[in-house]
């Protein structure tokens, strides 16, 4: 019995770390969800800022208006680069903890079929020991119509 209560643990426990990596690559995955919608906004404004240049270079805007899109969009590059580098760190982290899962993932099923041929094994064992009880008693009650 206590060899299943330490099964029962190791299997708890291949689980328990199975559901905990699937957690990690769904919040590394909403990460990179999150960082994909903070370029799309900078794309957004650096069309602005773009659509505010050509404006400016018709002659249809001030020079000052010119200069604080062209910070801007200097600005938002800079954020750009950052996020674009923030997003490959995290894409990284996520296959790493997409291969942990795979790991978990594996152990617990292992562990699950395991589990499963000893419980077999164990219902097998106990049919045995029924049936040799079965035949002793066949014995004791019908010595001679059964042969040795």
């Amino acid at each position: 019995m206590s060899k299943r209560r330490n099964f029962e643990g190791l299997l708890s426990l291949a689980v328990s770390q199975r559901d905990e990596a699937a957690r990690k690559v769904a919040e590394r995955a909403d990460a990179i969800r999150s960082l994909d919608h903070q370029l799309s906004e900078i794309e957004f404004r650096n069309a602005e800022m773009d659509s505010l240049r050509k404006r400016a270079s018709l002659g249809e805007i001030r020079m000052e208006k010119l200069r604080t899109a062209e910070s801007i969009q200097a600005a938002l590059a800079s954020e750009q680069a950052r996020i674009v580098e923030d997003k490959k760190a995290e894409q990284k982290r996520l296959e790493e903890l997409h291969e942990a899962l795979l790991r978990c993932q594996q152990a617990a099923k292992s562990l699950e079929k395991l589990q499963e041929r000893q419980s077999l094994q164990e219902r097998m064992e106990s049919e045995k020991k029924e049936i040799a009880a079965l035949e002793d008693w066949t014995q004791q009650v019908f010595p001679r119509s059964i042969p040795s």
